[in-house]
């Protein structure tokens, strides 16, 4: 599906809420993760729509699978927190430069691979994920997603470690009425936003976890 800048972007109960100002990179797939939707002309808004969540596109439209209440409980977007991808890299065909946006501070070293352990790449790729999670707002209820934009569940339980203040152990609930619990391990969580806990994992990845967990 082809996401296009400046495109309108339409609930699926018929409202609109602004219009697509960016596109995120996911750097480890090098594909795009997010539409930055920027709504209001003094006063305005950003927020993040996971790709997956895009019900259907055209250059000049696009629905969402969310309601507008739904839509308004996504993460908002914080320019600070991004930047554009490094000189030489590759864009993605059709894509113009001046719209896509990475993570600040992600090491072009590790596009498209994992960087190796021990390197300054590697270390950097830590400090980013830890300073993530020390300055998180992790509410129960917040919704965990996969790299690839999908929802895996909702944050069950979050714990800190007392001596360390470090965070300890993430639970996500997953199903509606019959809901089942597993731990996530904390070198799963890439990122943490507003609202959201995004996993480097995608979904098969994570409920591969919840099924050993459930099998134990």
């Amino acid at each position: 599906m082809r996401v296009d800048l400046g495109a309108k972007v339409i609930t699926n109960d018929g409202e609109d809420v602004g219009r697509v100002k960016h596109l995120v990179l996911d750097p480890s797939t090098t594909e795009l993760r997010t539409a930055v939707v920027e709504h209001g002309l003094l006063n305005k808004e950003s927020r993040m729509v996971p790709i997956a969540s895009i019900a259907s596109a055209t250059e000049e439209e696009l629905r969402l699978d969310l309601t507008k209440d739904e839509y308004e409980q996504l993460p908002e977007f914080f320019h600070t927190d991004y930047t554009a991808p490094p000189p030489g890299y590759t864009l993605p065909v059709g894509y113009p430069g001046g719209g896509l946006l990475w993570p600040l501070g992600y090491p072009s070293s590790a596009v498209g691979e994992p960087a190796p352990i021990g390197s300054e790449a590697y270390q950097r790729t830590e400090q980013l994920r830890e300073q993530n999670l020390d300055n998180a707002v992790i509410d129960k209820d917040s919704d965990v997603m996969s790299r690839d934009g999908e929802k895996i569940g909702e944050v069950e339980q979050f714990e800190i470690d007392s001596v360390t203040g470090k965070p300890s152990r993430l639970v996500v609930r997953k199903g509606f009425l019959l809901t089942e619990s597993f731990d996530v391990p904390l070198s799963a969580i890439a990122s943490v936003d507003d609202g959201a806990v995004v996993l480097n994992l995608s979904k098969d990845e994570a409920l591969r976890i919840a099924t050993a967990a459930g099998d134990r």
